[in-house]
């Protein structure tokens, strides 16, 4: 009985160190093309069997950190009470994702992979947990048309990016600072702020 719980903190261990070194290598290289499956292996101390074992790809492995970032704040916004202001609750819903986040500058740097290494990269155009991503912007969608309690398209689309876009901006001013949880806070604190002050017909009086 005991014997579970040991596997599965073995496997956690083993896919955080596959997703560290991933990141790590190719963010020294600055190139998703000039790091390997093998190389990634190599550094994790794992076979490459090990490797497919938890990731379909060496993408995967790469932007597991943000997909893992992006959901949870998803789930903060499905969850967040009803009558609550729609910018507090994008803006609660950033906080407590960067707060909760065990490793904030790994995210950022997956975060920067995703933003300015993926375009360049020769590897096949795919999208890791596709599937997963497209049933979270559609439940994040249904969501906020409820909050908003209407159903303009513009809107709705528009409140579905900012709260992700604030978020990877966060994750973007967080990556090259000392304090990375504290500049993470301040942007989205500033971001919030510039959003309340500008004038938003399409959203109900607070």
């Amino acid at each position: 009985m005991t014997e579970c719980p040991w596997r599965e903190t073995k496997r956690r261990e083993t896919r955080d160190a596959i997703v560290r070194s991933a990141i790590e290598l190719t963010d020294n290289a600055q190139s998703i093309d000039a790091i390997s499956v093998d190389d990634i292996a190599r550094h994790a101390g794992i076979s490459r069997r090990t490797f497919f074992n938890h990731f379909p790809s060496k993408m995967s492995a790469l932007l597991e950190p943000l997909f893992e970032l992006r959901s949870f704040y998803t789930r903060e916004v499905l969850h967040a009470p009803e009558n609550t202001d729609v910018w507090q609750v994008l803006d609660n819903a950033i906080m407590a994702t960067l707060e909760t986040c065990d490793d904030l500058e790994l995210a950022a740097r997956s975060e920067f992979i995703l933003t300015h290494l993926v375009h360049q990269s020769s590897a096949p155009a795919e999208i890791p947990n596709q599937e997963a991503e497209i049933a979270h912007a559609q439940a994040l969608h249904e969501n906020l048309r409820k909050r908003l309690g209407n159903d303009d398209p513009v809107a709705l689309s528009l409140l579905s990016v900012i709260g992700e876009h604030i978020l990877r901006l966060a994750l973007r001013q967080a990556r090259s600072s000392s304090s990375p949880l504290t500049t993470a806070r301040d942007t989205t604190r500033h971001a919030f702020g510039l959003l309340r002050n500008t004038h938003t017909n399409f959203l109900p009086e607070s």
